[in-house]
């Protein structure tokens, strides 16, 4: 077993071998394409537990379990055109899909 210091206050460098079948922390990066910037809330409620990057700022920490079901992204942090998004998924290796919504979900914690 290998241990890697992961310094949260920039994206994480990491190059990763491992796939999304090994139960192991992953890193996933991707990009969303915005014709028009403005405030969202990405819906972490299907990832397990990680960090968030979005054009190398870290937006936080998210937990299935609570408090953080949402992560909010304000529109100056995003730019028309391509922006790029980074995850560091702890629990759910297989996860790859984010979802952006227009309303934070507050108050509907879950008990997996």
């Amino acid at each position: 077993m290998e241990h890697l210091r992961l310094s949260f206050d920039k994206v994480p460098e990491v190059a990763s071998q491992l796939t999304a079948k090994e139960q192991f922390p992953v890193i996933r990066e991707g990009s969303f394409d915005l014709k028009e910037v403005g405030d969202t809330y990405l819906n972490m409620r299907s990832w397990g537990k990680g960090h968030v990057w979005i054009n190398g700022h870290n937006f936080g920490r998210y937990w299935h379990i609570g408090p953080q079901q949402t992560i909010y992204v304000p529109a100056p942090w995003l730019r028309e055109g391509i922006n790029k998004i980074v995850v560091f998924e702890e629990l759910k290796p297989e996860q790859d899909e984010i979802e952006s919504i227009a309303a934070p979900i507050l108050n509907e914690l879950q008990n997996k």
